[in-house]
């Protein structure tokens, strides 16, 4: 879904509720499991920005409202920033839905009052 910044960028957001990966292995809080030894979901939450200036400022945000909703800020997956792609995982507690992660990443950037998420 696509959430515009208040100057008229746009960032487009996609949540996903699965395993995340490392290298092909699943990844969960405690580290690297094989996949049939782990029942542990996480978010996966992909963004890709307008313009190169807002990769940081996009990441900061999702991270802070990851951190906020879910109690621990998100890893980002390489190849972060220099693809055009952002890639947030979170694995662990995962009682929001993919939609509720997703307004609240949606709402912060419509309202990226930089002050309000201390960002720079």
């Amino acid at each position: 879904m696509k959430f515009y910044f208040n100057d008229g960028k746009w960032v487009e957001v996609k949540v996903e509720k699965k395993r995340p990966k490392i290298m092909g292995k699943d990844f969960v809080s405690g580290g690297l499991h094989d996949y049939k030894t782990s029942n542990d979901y996480g978010f996966v939450v992909t963004m890709k920005t307008e313009r190169d200036a807002d990769y940081k400022k996009a990441t900061e945000i999702a991270r802070k409202v990851i951190a906020e909703d879910l109690g621990h800020a998100p890893s980002v997956m390489p190849p972060a920033y220099a693809s055009g792609l952002i890639v947030l995982q979170w694995s662990g507690d995962t009682h929001k839905t993919e939609d509720e992660l997703l307004n609240s990443i949606g709402i912060a950037i419509k309202e990226s009052d930089l002050k309000k998420h201390h960002l720079f």
